[in-house]
């Protein structure tokens, strides 16, 4: 079992992400989304942890690019 580590329905996961359920859909659709929990027959989630690694390799390649390229701003970090 997971403890501690929540399943997050599409709703809260576009919310979480500010990113519209439609880009995200987009996204699962061309297999780029952290693949989902199945929940029942029309209901699926996501587990926390893996929407956490998934932001971390975007921007991981996202400041890749920037130090590749040069052409984007780097991603600014906390802490």
């Amino acid at each position: 079992m997971h403890r501690g580590d929540p399943i997050l329905r599409l709703r809260e996961v576009s919310d979480l992400l500010s990113r519209s359920i439609s880009a995200i859909n987009r996204d699962r659709k061309a297999g780029t989304f952290p693949p989902h929990v199945q929940l029942g027959p029309r209901c699926v989630g996501w587990r926390l942890s893996a929407i956490n690694r998934w932001l971390e390799a975007r921007e991981r390649c996202l400041s890749h690019e920037t130090n590749v390229s040069g052409s984007r701003h780097p991603v600014a970090r906390q802490g």
